[in-house]
């Protein structure tokens, strides 16, 4: 069975197809990081200040060592770092699928991570300065392409680094982050008091300035383990799957 993107909304079976989904992307992803994670480890070392410039190259290799079963006629445009048009197959039934995985360098390891509203397609409902807020998400759930229709999984990858006292990056970690589609949102944020989300780094003098938030991890992992999972950049932490 094939299933049209654009129907996905009304299933019966939405809310479990829509998990497997971005599950099964979330473990391709990682894997494809986890593979590169030494590499990453060497070019952040190099990179001085260019270090959101490499951990997006090392993305880019990653996933382009990945076998998928992409649809070429598809272009996918968009300030997302990795754009690929793929068919998504499971036992039961087959997608056509835009996967955009986008990568963010930051410093320390705080526990969460800065979006732009043009990279989610939930909402973003949650408390900004004592306003409730009902911000939608600028990416369709489904995206239409030339040739069709595309369900769009977004998912992120964290490269978490200090700089050294010689002014070398040291990366100490990697975190890989599924962000649910919006046909998910009553399941991840449904209301201001129930979501993942955090007051991120906005400019209140811009007026015209896209709204940026954080993505807790602790509030997503509550959500469901699996939409971020830690790789440990040491040699001695041997990287376990959270589901």
């Amino acid at each position: 069975m094939s299933i049209d993107p654009k129907t996905l909304a009304a299933h019966p079976d939405r809310v479990a197809i829509l998990e497997n989904i971005e599950k099964a992307s979330t473990r391709m992803v990682c894997q494809a990081v986890l593979d590169f994670s030494e590499i990453a480890k060497k070019q952040f070392t190099l990179a001085k200040d260019l270090a959101g410039t490499v951990g997006e190259d090392v993305t880019r290799d990653a996933m382009d060592s990945m076998g998928m079963s992409r649809i070429p006629t598809a272009r996918l445009i968009g300030t997302i770092d990795y754009k690929r048009a793929a068919y998504c197959f499971d036992p039961s039934y087959s997608i056509r699928q835009a996967l955009l995985v986008d990568s963010k360098a930051e410093k320390g390891g705080v526990g969460n991570m800065t979006i732009q509203i043009a990279q989610t397609s939930l909402h973003v409902r949650m408390e900004l300065r004592g306003n409730i807020i009902d911000v939608p998400g600028q990416v369709e759930q489904v995206l239409a392409v030339d040739d069709g229709s595309y369900l769009a999984t977004t998912i992120f990858v964290k490269y978490g680094y200090e700089v050294q006292g010689n002014g070398d990056n040291k990366l100490n970690e990697i975190y890989v982050v599924a962000l649910p589609n919006g046909m998910l949102q009553d399941l991840y944020n449904p209301s201001a008091a129930d979501g993942i989300w955090m007051v991120g780094r906005n400019a209140p003098t811009l007026i015209n300035e896209d709204l940026r938030v954080r993505v807790s991890f602790a509030k997503l992992k509550a959500k469901k383990k699996w939409r971020v999972q830690r790789i440990a950049i040491d040699p001695a932490i041997r990287f376990a799957w959270e589901d």
